[in-house]
């Protein structure tokens, strides 16, 4: 008995099922009150599933960002006010999910975030 085996279009898992491309974006927040980081530090948890973007080469590992930088934020009157700028990857659907989730945060609380993709 013979068997013939045809040539299979050239159809691979990895062309037919490509996770979404991340994008980059940073966030901005100012004038939050610091009792809201780890709020705004869970949204980023639970909204940003893909994974991260690796460090650019040539960075110092030391002075890369592995974590957010919160500051105290001198220019609202509030003393506990803090802000933090942060560079984040993720698909454009998690990046809008966190820009929902954030935008409604601060319009209950009185403080501005935003998330602009480059």
């Amino acid at each position: 008995m013979t068997t013939t085996l045809s040539h299979a279009p050239a159809r691979t898992w990895r062309a037919r099922h490509t996770p979404p491309a991340t994008r980059t974006a940073v966030l901005s927040v100012s004038g939050m009150p610091r009792e809201l980081r780890s709020h705004v530090e869970r949204a980023m948890e639970s909204c940003l599933r893909s994974e991260p973007a690796q460090v650019p080469p040539g960075t110092d590992l030391v002075a890369a960002d592995w974590f957010t930088r919160w500051e105290r934020d001198r220019t609202e009157e509030l003393f506990y006010a803090v802000r933090c700028r942060q560079v984040l990857t993720g698909t454009v659907a998690e990046l809008e999910k966190l820009d929902h989730t954030l935008q409604s945060l601060a319009d209950d609380h009185g403080f501005q975030a935003t998330i602009r993709r480059q």
